[in-house]
């Protein structure tokens, strides 16, 4: 029995071994799948860090969430061009076919977004922490030209164009207008030619237009946008500032001293909606959103050549802060402005179409620096006085 066991037992390992040997595909067969079996089933006890190591599997199909929100547009050589688009409620990354003359302004992206170059030379991806938003692409050209845009399935052409920039000037002391920042279809033209008529005369308000509540002996300037009655507030902190606006019986904000919004720009605040900025990093980006119902109204923010720091934030509207009987019109007039947020420092981005077009932004010898002036697509904007806009990297704050 034995010599029978040992007969065969040499034959059979031999066999197993050459079989292997011979045949290595049948193992190659079976491993790849039992492999690949583990690692799914491992994936989900991994941490972050583990999930992140293993890509993501992407739909091919570029279309159906990304909405532009022009489909031509016209810049000039050297300046920057803005392309906005919207992305929807589950995106919040999408690839961009850009032409090789242009060139991303990463300095002014917001801070939520970052752009990465792909393998082709003409491929990005771009990038939002939230989705759902809407995303300003700053671009420059430097030669004149007509060029296309493509994100994720829709296009844009842009033409530029040379400027050529001519200055005349028949009277020193006459009032100059400069806004080289805000988009040219941001700005309603036709009414700076009218400012000048609303200007009211030169006379001192009279005392009993003072807030009757106000016992300080405060001596308001002319409003460039007449008001029937004047009910002011004199505000010397952001906190005052921010107060005031959300307070539909104050139609003067006066501002007295130089000031800044602060670390948690929200705190202390009534009216505004609860996903509103509690932080204000430098560098970045953070927004608060006014809810208070019904509160739109004639305002004019006196300055009295003070400086608003507004850092990261910018300021806008809902459309619960909407009356159609007294649609928004603000102005700022004899004020210096700082900032550091795309939108500007405020905005009438988050109104409907409609009722950001019944609103009006009113700039009358205003110096702005920092990020562009206001970004609201749908919105008159009048200038008159002296109105200057710088778009820089850093500017410096009076608030330290």
């Amino acid at each position: 029995m034995k010599r029978i066991f040992s007969k065969w037992l040499i034959p059979i390992m031999i066999g197993t071994i050459g079989l292997q040997i011979v045949c290595p595909t049948i193992t190659s067969f079976f491993l790849p799948t039992i492999y690949a079996l583990d690692n799914r089933e491992s994936i989900g006890n991994q941490g972050e860090l583990g999930r992140s190591l293993i890509p993501e599997v992407q739909s091919s199909d570029l279309g159906g969430y990304v909405q532009l929100a022009e489909t031509s547009k016209t810049g000039y050589v050297g300046e920057t061009v803005i392309v906005s688009f919207i992305l929807s409620d589950s995106v919040q990354s999408v690839e961009m076919i850009l032409p090789e003359e242009a060139m991303i302004v990463k300095e002014v992206l917001p801070a939520d977004v970052e752009v990465e170059k792909a393998h082709d030379t003409n491929k990005w991806m771009i990038k939002s922490e939230v989705a759902g938003i809407r995303i300003a692409l700053p671009l420059r050209f430097e030669d004149k030209g007509n060029y296309e845009v493509q994100i994720g399935t829709e296009r844009i052409k842009i033409e530029i164009i040379k400027e050529e920039k001519a200055v005349s000037a028949t009277d020193e002391n006459e009032a100059v207008t400069e806004e080289n920042i805000v988009e040219d279809e941001e700005i309603d033209v036709s009414q700076v030619a009218n400012a000048e008529e609303t200007m009211p005369e030169t006379d001192r308000i009279e005392d009993s237009q003072k807030d009757e509540t106000n016992t300080s002996e405060t001596t308001l300037r002319d409003p460039i946008t007449p008001l029937d009655e004047i009910n002011h507030r004199d505000v010397s902190n952001w906190q005052e500032f921010m107060l005031a606006l959300v307070d539909p019986t104050i139609n003067y904000i006066n501002v007295i001293n130089d000031f800044e919004s602060t670390d948690n720009p929200t705190a202390g605040l009534t009216g505004v909606q609860g996903n509103s900025a509690t932080s204000n990093p430098n560098g970045g980006a953070v927004y608060i959103w006014i809810n208070a119902s019904q509160i739109s109204r004639k305002l004019v923010i006196e300055g009295n050549d003070h400086q608003i720091d507004f850092r990261a934030v910018a300021v806008g509207y809902v459309n619960s802060t909407f009356n159609a009987n007294t649609p928004w019109d603000i102005t700022f007039q004899n004020i210096d402005i700082v900032h550091g947020n795309y939108y500007g420092a405020m905005n009438f981005t988050n109104l409907s179409g409609p009722f950001q077009s019944q609103s009006r932004m009113r700039y009358h010898n205003l110096t702005n620096a920092g990020n562009q002036l206001i970004h609201s697509l749908s919105t008159p904007v009048i200038l008159s006085g002296h109105v200057t806009s710088h778009q820089v990297v850093t500017y410096t704050s009076r608030s330290g």
